[in-house]
């Protein structure tokens, strides 16, 4: 009989001796031990490591071999696995176009529901868009082309991938013979064509050329009909200047703009056809910032700009000589030898971002002496600044070296076009109760929640819309039970912490609703305040009574009490550790436990941490003022140095923006001569009590598969000197 366990038999997986253990299924397990005790060696490199493996040999041999192979663990055996999924704090992408909104799904289900019942408004009158009658369209084509030659289109399919064998070869049996493909036109009796299936295409059909008089108007109207009837209610008309498209479905009725019937991918940020041209659908685009492109301490002549040749004799990217650089400045009271800090406000906007319309006469010369050519003449330019100049270049050279080393000069700033909401206009026209998409996607989750309770639907938008918005607030309420109420939909996942990616993958598993699957986390408490920890354990919950097991590595006091099994490994760390120190509820833990646990003996109040009666006083202090970063009010903050400081409080209440933007890269700044983007704030004082800053944050240390904590900690470093002082040193033959 096959007992409903994990069993687990001679695992020796890093520092594990050997344990042989049976995990239950359908059970909320946390495994506990002190750091290094071997608690991820069972749960992942052994668990996860192997039922991953087994997955793997499912899969056909030519699928394995992209993916390539993956080591057994070092175990006897291992029964009992089920499909495992691995929700640790490593694993969430870092793609910039992944949101809060696409990992959890909950962005999927917006976009259709704004394509199925959506208002579409013009983005420049800001009124709504109906639908325009063909007799119309031909009106308003007589009011824009009369007298001149025009093309009668018919647009087919707008950035689609396909190679459109079976359609190209049914227009050319219709007689549709000329298209445009890509902007290009071409005659299917003249060439073949032959399409990319993986590229996205723009394929039109010619109907009708015709002169746009009102004597042909029957020709022009039999052809107007035909590309309703062909593209489904759109016309394309091109003219001898100007190009528009009209449509039976949505145009304005002011300005006359013709949008398509909307689909789900037009709201998507990852297309062609949704995304904003200019960011592309990142929502930012790099910018110069100036603190790291000028050293306000030198002069242009000395290499105060970043571009400067390592000669002094041109700045790069600038289409400007020196010598015409020095001639535009002293037209504005400096010059070249001017310290960059000795320029006024005025002066210095000019240099970065130019004057204008103004133009400059300036001297060329090339060639010398030596040279077999050389001449000298006079031109007029405008000066746009160094910073749009370079800006020019880099999008227009090819070399990613030079790529890379412009970049270093930069940051993201969000986009102009867009406003960091990553559509074109037209798609952030389409309103769903007065809110465009962008907008609730720029609410906290609770707000939003809040949102779509509130809302009330028509007969009509229940039927299509009434199963959408259960599954979005479904989903909604799961991120609030994992405590993620404060984040937005749009946030990028790069921008999330540890934690709160792994609670965010934890509340899209809920939603997914899966039954008799593993789940491993990895210390999913991790950035949660304690008001919400209840939250999270009840996730963990819903996840278990869901049919699945739920295998927690933690070291929180209340997801160790709440375990339906705790799973202890110790009793110390590394090879002092690896040993099963006990496996049962945490209600039944007993002194005997204690005498090798210490999650025991503090689970059973024989330890604690003491608090101390008296606390140290400082003298010296670091004040910030007006500090008023992200969701920051304008505080004044007075930091007591020598001392151990805690800055505490709810998630998203402040505490990053206050010591991870402002406060770190401020000292950064000041203290090593740093180019961090700080925080906004007022005024600082006391920054001549302290000489050296370091930050300590989670991120992996080294970069290479070199590094080790010796070489990293520069132990080796001593060890090194050591043994080549040694007069008794030999060297092995």
């Amino acid at each position: 009989m096959v007992k409903d366990t994990i069993q687990v038999i001679g695992a020796r997986e890093n520092n594990l001796k050997g344990i042989s253990i049976e995990i239950p299924h359908d059970k909320l397990v946390v495994i506990s031990g002190i750091s290094g005790s071997g608690k991820s060696s069972l749960a992942f490199n052994t668990i996860y490591s192997e039922a991953q493996r087994r997955y793997m040999e499912t899969l056909s041999a030519y699928a394995r071999q992209f993916i390539g192979n993956f080591d057994r663990p070092d175990v006897e055996h291992i029964e009992g696995l089920r499909p495992t999924i691995s929700i640790d704090q490593k694993t969430i992408s870092r793609n910039p176009r992944s949101t809060v909104g696409t990992l959890t799904e909950i962005y999927d289900y917006m976009r259709v529901l704004f394509a199925r019942v959506g208002v579409p408004h013009c983005p420049d009158c800001k009124i709504e868009i109906a639908a325009q009658p063909s007799e119309q369209i031909i009106d308003q084509m007589f009011a824009s082309f009369e007298g001149e030659r025009i093309k009668i289109i018919a647009p087919m399919f707008e950035k689609r991938k396909g190679e459109y064998r079976k359609e190209l070869s049914e227009w050319k049996e219709g007689g549709y013979n000329r298209l445009i493909v890509d902007g290009k036109e071409i005659n299917l009796d003249e060439e073949e064509v032959s399409l990319e299936r993986y590229v996205a295409h723009d394929i039109e059909i010619i109907v009708d050329r015709n002169k746009c008089e009102r004597k042909n108007e029957p020709s022009i109207r039999d052809s107007v009909n035909l590309c309703i009837e062909l593209s489904n209610g759109k016309v394309k008309i091109i003219g001898e200047e100007n190009t528009r498209v009209f449509s039976t479905k949505l145009v304005c009725p002011e300005c006359g703009l013709s949008v398509n019937e909307f689909q789900p991918r037009d709201f998507s940020h990852n297309t062609a056809v949704g995304a904003c041209k200019r960011c592309k659908g990142i929502g930012k685009i790099p910018h110069i910032v100036p603190e790291k492109f000028l050293n306000k301490n030198l002069s242009i002549a000395e290499g105060a700009i970043a571009t400067t040749t390592s000669s002094k004799k041109y700045i790069t990217y600038s289409g400007v000589g020196m010598k015409g650089i020095d001639s535009i400045a002293k037209q504005h009271g400096f010059d070249i030898n001017t310290p960059i800090k000795k320029l006024n406000e005025e002066q210095l906007s000019i240099l970065l971002y130019g004057s204008g319309r103004k133009e400059y006469k300036l001297k060329w010369e090339w060639g010398s002496e030596e040279t077999t050519w050389k001449g000298k003449g006079e031109y007029v330019t405008k000066w746009n600044g160094l910073i749009r100049r370079t800006m020019d270049a880099y999008y227009r050279v090819k070399s990613k070296p030079r790529k890379d080393h412009l970049e270093k000069f930069m940051d993201l700033i969000q986009c102009p076009d867009c406003k960091g909401a990553r559509l074109k206009p037209e798609r952030l026209s389409v309103l769903f109760k007065k809110k465009n998409i962008s907008e609730i996607n720029k609410q906290s989750i609770d707000k939003t929640i809040e949102f779509f309770e509130k809302i009330t639907l028509s007969e009509e938008e229940e039927k299509i819309a009434g199963p959408l918005l259960k599954e979005i607030k479904n989903r909604l309420s799961f991120m609030i039970e994992v405590g993620l109420h404060y984040i937005t939909l749009d946030r990028a996942a790069s921008e999330l912490s540890g934690g709160e990616a792994q609670r965010t993958r934890l509340a899209t598993q809920i939603g997914s609703k899966l039954q008799g699957v593993n789940y491993i986390l990895d210390e999913p408490s991790i950035g949660l305040a304690n008001r919400d920890n209840e939250k999270l354990l009840n996730s963990l919950k819903i996840l278990r009574d869901g049919g699945n097991t739920v295998i927690v590595v933690e070291h929180d006091e209340d997801t160790l009490r709440n375990a339906d099994v705790l799973l202890d490994l110790g009793p110390r760390a590394g090879d002092e550790g690896g040993e099963v120190l006990f496996s049962k509820k945490p209600n039944k833990i007993t002194k005997t436990d204690s005498k090798k646990s210490i999650t025991a003996r503090y689970l059973l109040g024989i330890d604690q941490i003491e608090i101390p009666s008296v606390r140290r006083k400082s003298d010296k202090f670091l004040i910030i003022r007006g500090t008023e970063h992200n969701n920051l009010k304008q505080i004044d903050i007075k930091f007591p140095l020598g001392n151990f400081i805690s800055v505490t409080g709810v998630s998203g209440s402040g505490k990053s923006s206050l010591v991870t933007d402002t406060v770190y890269p401020l000292l950064v700044n000041e203290l090593h001569n740093g180019t961090q983007k700080v925080g906004k704030f007022s005024s600082f004082e006391g920054l001549g009590h302290i000489d050296k800053v370091v930050v300590i944050n989670q991120s992996p240390i080294g970069r290479t598969t070199r590094s080790n904590p010796a070489t990293y900690t520069k132990v080796l470093d001593h060890i090194r000197d050591l043994f080549a002082k040694m007069t008794t040193a030999k060297i092995r033959g």
